[in-house]
């Protein structure tokens, strides 16, 4: 049941305007400000709206799982009701909803848009409310696109655009929507400009951290634009603050590093990567100390690499992290540059669509019926550049995921029903060829969640030697499978676990990624016998999936320590790697990526020998048949599923 505090939330004096405007108009934006109430509020209005009236149901788009799983938690308990029965969640590997009761369902992008292949009307829906819009993900500006094409189809459909800091006139525009403002529950914050923090972020920070403790009552909160910083940052103040805990916060954590932020007792100071910007709130916080930095990704379809690099977040990403500090007391926010910075940055935060690798966005859209012309023509709100969408088809296509025509496969509807990228479905079904599918598809799932193996600050060497027992001096990838196994066969897992410096949540969650891949696999009719195959073969099944990232050996023509694949070169072996230190370095390597951050790096590496080139692919590696991409692809496709149509099984 919904509490007096509950009912105080600034959605609550909103909630006519919104059910009169869902009645009216086909779509409604809800700008609301961080604490207004509207992620777990808005749902419940239209479920009382709605219930008795329609059959279907209310699902909510999070942009992150952690999200998803306790903005649905916190309902259920608001409502009085179990988990997975009224209210739930669904997840990549994870599902607490049930098809019958479930009427208020918490979902990531990635989910519904899966449900859009079986079921392109969302007959199951008769509310589909999108949250968290302002962070513009490629899947969020997918499902937009394709929902905005399905409402003239589903005229009982009800949308919902909910955030807190959008172009709201660009959303009204683009669904032609009315907007409902909604104030949050905040309490002012004071803005300092402390320019010439640009220069050496960390040590402004630690200055401004040392400034701020003095001046304000409660935690502080420092964004950092990633996990070097936030090392660096740590290291500088452990000697400088007395009495206050300094406690990181980012992605890749252990569950007990994580718990460490949100039970804290005594003062604090959070130094954070974005992930505290929308995704978790940290109750308790009257300082932020923000350096306007952000670290981001961006696609080059010209050599097919991406770059990680640290830039200048948007004025709404910033005055986002600014509503931190307002939430329970009034605030202060440290900028660590000018005011004349400040307004030189872009308004919002550029699409992920704009900059990012579009294979699966290709292959979904294909795989949902699109022609290469209607995915092109689609009515995005930020239309990507057309080479981002040909360096998607020329890769399918090398995958075989497409034929020469630029038409779908049989394989490639296969892949595009797997939810992993199409380079790791292509591992999957590249797999029974060689029958080893168990080890592949642990492989393989290990892409959909977070990296399995820890590096705690302070414990970095020990964690390295924990780790050395699992290695196999090829393959990051069968390093990896190494390390699941042992932990699986192990008595006490999170022993083991906590032993090795591995974290248990991941290990969790490629079991259950492990046991879904399985599922769909068997639901597309093929047959995976209990084969576990040898370590070739598990390399060999990769090496198909990450053809597209073979790189070869400068030679004499580099350092000898340097690759180069086409329109790129200057490529090194992350020093991460199993493969970093390999003397004489291998020959020919696939990589799962190419990152460019200090330098243009690959990243999971695995040697491949030349013979299995030929044997794959049938690509000579002799000098004097230079293997070019011309071949390379003819060559390719008499093996990649369209040539070899005998036996779906393992």
């Amino acid at each position: 049941m919904e509490d007096d505090v509950e009912k105080t939330l600034p959605i609550y004096a909103h909630r006519d305007e919104i059910v009169r405007l869902t009645k009216e108009h086909q779509v409604v934006v809800v700008v609301g400000e961080t604490g207004s109430g509207k992620t777990t509020v808005v749902p419940r209005f239209l479920l009382e709206e709605y219930f008795f009236s329609r059959r279907g149901s209310i699902v909510v788009t999070e942009p992150r799982r952690i999200a998803a799983v306790s903005v649905a938690t916190y309902v259920a308990e608001q409502l009085g009701c179990e988990l997975g029965g009224l209210v739930g969640y669904r997840i990549r590997h994870e599902n607490r909803t049930d098809v019958d009761a479930t009427k208020i369902a918490y979902m990531t992008e990635g989910v519904i848009l899966r449900e859009l292949l079986k079921d392109p009307l969302l007959r199951r829906y008769d509310v589909l409310i999108l949250d968290e819009v302002h962070e513009r993900n490629l899947f969020q500006d997918l499902l937009m696109a394709l929902v905005k094409k399905l409402l003239p189809k589903r005229p009982d459909l009800t949308v919902v655009i909910m955030s807190a800091t959008i172009n709201e006139e660009k959303f009204a525009k683009y669904f032609d929507a009315p907007v409902v403002h909604v104030k949050g529950r905040t309490f002012p914050v004071e803005i300092e400009y402390v320019p010439g923090g640009e220069d050496d972020h960390v040590a402004a920070a630690v200055d401004a951290v040392k400034s701020a403790l003095p001046r304000t009552p409660g935690d502080v909160l420092v964004f950092m634009p990633d996990y070097a910083s936030i090392r660096d940052a740590m290291e500088r103040l452990q000697n400088e603050t007395c009495g206050v805990d300094i406690l990181p916060l980012y992605g890749n954590q252990s569950p007990e590093e994580q718990m460490a932020v949100f039970a804290r007792t005594n003062r604090s100071v959070i130094l954070s990567t974005n992930v505290a910007e929308t995704s978790v709130t940290l109750d308790g916080v009257t300082c932020v100390i923000d350096t306007g930095l952000i670290k981001e990704m961006r696609f080059f379809p010209k050599t097919s690499t991406s770059s990680l690099k640290v830039v200048d977040h948007s004025k709404a990403g910033c005055n986002q992290r600014a509503g931190r500090a307002g939430r329970t007391a009034p605030g202060l926010c440290i900028r660590l540059y000018s005011e004349r910075g400040f307004e030189r940055r872009r308004d919002f935060t550029q699409p992920e669509i704009l900059r990012s690798n579009l294979d699966s966005a290709f292959l979904q859209l294909r795989a949902m019926g699109f022609t290469e012309r209607q995915i092109r023509e689609l009515d995005f709100m930020d239309c990507p550049n057309g080479a981002l969408w040909a360096n998607a088809k020329e890769t399918l296509t090398l995958l075989g995921a497409l034929d020469s025509n630029g038409d779908i496969t049989e394989e490639g509807t296969t892949m595009a029903e797997i939810p992993l990228p199409p380079v790791v479905s292509k591992m999957v079904l590249s797999a029974q060829r060689y029958k080893c599918v168990k080890p592949v598809v642990t492989v393989a799932a290990s892409f959909s969640t977070r990296p399995i193996f820890l590096r705690p600050m302070g414990q970095e060497e020990e964690a390295d030697t924990a780790h050395g027992v699992f290695r196999n001096s090829d393959s990051d990838f069968l390093t990896l499978r190494n390390a699941v196994e042992r932990w699986r066969a192990a008595a006490d897992r999170k022993n083991f676990a906590e032993r090795h410096f591995l974290h248990q949540v991941a290990l969790e969650e490629i079991e259950k990624a492990e046991q879904q891949i399985m599922a769909i696999l068997k639901d597309c009719g093929i047959e995976c016998a209990s084969y576990d195959g040898d370590s070739e073969s598990i390399k060999k099944a990769v090496t198909c999936g990450l053809i597209a990232n073979l790189l070869t050996n400068a030679g004499e023509h580099g350092d000898g320590r340097t690759y180069k694949k086409q329109r790129c070169d200057g490529i090194f072996i992350f020093p991460g790697s199993v493969v970093f230190e390999k003397n004489p370095p291998p020959k020919f390597i696939v990589a799962s990526e190419i990152v460019e951050t200090n330098r243009t790096y690959a990243r999971q590496v695995q040697i491949v020998p030349a013979r299995w080139l030929e044997e794959i692919f049938g690509l000579e590696t002799h000098k004097h048949r230079k293997p070019t991409k011309k071949r390379f692809r003819r060559d390719h496709q008499h093996h990649n599923g369209r040539g070899n149509r005998r036996g779906r099984h393992c």
